[in-house]
């Protein structure tokens, strides 16, 4: 990726970001007033120029999401992580630590399910332009995301979803506000323990989801190393860059997420995430005091039944028909992605 490709893309994102936060603005203007004022206005056709004006901006920002679909990914996705960077102080000025936090998780995921989950209110269209953070341009619909793809490059090329990164601060910053149940939309509803927990929405959510597509069968191990690998490395270094940032944000409650994001991110830390990972994950072993505890290879010990008990009992939450998939081979699996990362 050379420097000019890089500048061009960045100066994109910037420009994707201001337009979107002017026309969430607007939008918010009008969502936000009251009946009687919506009454008038509708008589006198005072917001129809407001409106001309929104419409008029989502051209704008359509058209240039089609001048970033040409640009090289890698610029795109390195901007788009250096634009990220550039509004999430500036939302937890304008929205304190709570509500940037949420409002940077609704970005990517936005679904009921998500906000149910985390005990939140889906955040209106307006109010995902207006925080201007940077995301892929299509939309995913559904339960499971109902959002925007969060993959970014950070400085040293390596791909994360800050989608999931996210999802990780806003279940640990909200962590007093996450619901102790759960409503199953069934008929009649039923309440059930919370299956949406720091681990699921992160780590434990993946290896789940790959258990969900690995059918049992012969070739369970290939197969469970193929769902592994689908899942992408940007979900994977997401879900333990979040957990990293979550466990600091949680030993320092005080510390404010710019701080934690520059710490991590502006420092170069990031790219031990596998061992700072290994000093607090339930996931992995260790002793008395403490210390991460090493295999005979020296690698990290990773509790494999742990993990597969619980990434199994949530692919049941994400499909019941997920009943005797492998997750005894997907956490396998996933211990081998582990182990060739450090």
């Amino acid at each position: 990726m050379s420097d000019a490709a890089y500048a061009q893309a960045l100066g994109t994102q910037r420009r994707l970001s201001d337009l979107r936060q002017t026309a969430g603005r607007l939008q918010l203007g009008l969502d936000n007033r009251s009946i009687i004022q919506k009454g008038r206005d509708a008589f006198t056709g005072k917001a129809e120029a407001t409106e001309a004006e929104i419409v008029r901006l989502k051209q704008n920002i359509a058209a240039l999401e089609n001048v970033e679909r040409g640009q090289p990914q890698d610029a795109v996705e390195r901007a788009r992580f250096t634009v990220f960077n550039e509004r999430m102080p500036k939302l937890e000025l304008e929205l304190g630590k709570s509500g940037a936090a949420t409002i940077a998780r609704q970005t990517y995921y936005n679904s009921v399910t998500w906000n149910v989950g985390r005990g939140s209110l889906p955040a209106s269209e307006g109010k995902v332009l207006a925080a201007g953070l940077p995301h892929a341009p299509d939309y995913s619909g559904g339960q499971a995301v109902g959002g925007y793809g969060g993959r970014m490059r950070s400085p040293d090329g390596s791909e994360v979803d800050m989608g999931h990164v996210t999802a990780a601060l806003d279940w640990q910053v909200n962590s007093a506000r996450v619901p102790k149940s759960y409503l199953v939309p069934t008929v009649p509803p039923v309440a059930i323990p919370n299956p949406f927990t720091l681990d699921t929405v992160t780590l434990t959510g993946d290896v789940a989801s790959a258990v969900r597509n690995t059918a049992k069968g012969n070739n369970a191990a290939h197969r469970a190393d193929l769902a592994i690998s689908r899942e992408g490395n940007e979900d994977w270094y997401g879900d333990i860059d979040g957990l990293n940032l979550a466990n600091r944000l949680r030993q320092k409650p005080a510390l404010s997420i710019t701080q934690a994001l520059t710490d991590y991110y502006g420092t170069g830390q990031y790219q031990r995430r596998m061992d700072e990972f290994a000093t607090h994950s339930r996931y992995i072993q260790r002793d008395a005091q403490g210390t991460p505890q090493r295999d005979a290879q020296g690698d990290y010990a990773v509790k494999r039944d742990l993990l597969a008990r619980d990434a199994y009992a949530f692919s049941l939450v994400l499909d019941p028909h997920s009943i005797n998939n492998p997750s005894k081979e997907v956490a396998d699996a996933w211990v081998r992605w582990f182990k060739a990362q450090h």
